[in-house]
């Protein structure tokens, strides 16, 4: 029985012994007097924290009270990042929009651009007069 006539049982944690296949006892917590007591030889096995049991409370607490926030972004940083990046985005955007609106003339065509069957080539001719190839070079 606990301090307040409640009942308080002892925890037993248990191990896969990989040799064997079998799930054993490894660890018994006494409730009673607060000791975790090693039960098997399975119980020197701590792989996770070198080879100690882990701590009885995270290093922060269990809802995080014990840690200032200060190595996190809080959630106003968060929402401010991201209507930034949207703003940004958008900026872009609007400024793609009105370059587009500058190049065509409101109706969707490219008025600068010209079609393959608007160009006509001029040939030349190759020979040169008889007055221009006498003329001196100045």
């Amino acid at each position: 029985m606990g301090p307040y006539g409640m009942r308080i049982d002892d925890v037993v944690f248990s191990r896969l012994n990989v040799s064997s296949g079998a799930i054993e006892e490894a660890w018994r917590y006494d409730a009673l007097a607060r000791v975790l007591k090693d039960t098997s030889v399975l119980a020197a096995e701590w792989r996770m924290s070198g080879g100690k049991p882990p701590p009885d409370q995270p290093v922060c607490g269990f809802s995080g009270d014990r840690c200032h926030s200060g190595g996190h972004p809080s959630t106003s940083i968060i929402i401010a990042g991201v209507l930034a990046g949207l703003s940004v985005f958008l900026a872009v955007t609007a400024w793609l929009g009105l370059k587009k609106r500058e190049v065509t003339d409101g109706n969707g065509s490219l008025w600068w651009a010209l079609q393959t069957d608007e160009i006509h080539v001029q040939e030349e001719s190759s020979t040169l007069s008889s007055r221009e190839s006498a003329s001196p070079l100045s």
